[in-house]
């Protein structure tokens, strides 16, 4: 993990909004759904209200911080959050902040 690739990430209201958007979320209610956790560009771009190529940008900022990652299901490609360099950068933060 570099920190400063990261946080100029970061930096970005919309990109935090895209990360937040891909939180995974605890559903009591519902049945545990088949699909694997994550979101299409198209459904991000719903979200933001952005231009898809613009959402399109924005993940390519996260997928080269590593702060997201991709999966292929079939032709789908679905972006979801890379918690292990979350927690490394929750830690990086707590020991220099």
């Amino acid at each position: 993990m570099n920190p400063d690739v990261v946080f100029k990430a970061l930096a970005n209201p919309t990109r935090r909004q895209i990360l937040a958007r891909l939180k995974p979320q605890v559903d009591y209610v519902r049945p545990v759904s088949r699909r694997p956790i994550g979101a299409t560009v198209t459904e991000l771009q719903r979200f933001c209200g952005l231009a898809q190529s613009t959402v399109s940008a924005h993940l390519q900022i996260l997928v080269k911080a590593d702060l997201v990652a991709l999966t292929k299901v079939g032709q789908v490609s679905l972006y979801h959050r890379n918690e292990v360099t979350l927690n490394r950068l929750k830690e990086h933060a707590s020991r220099v902040l």
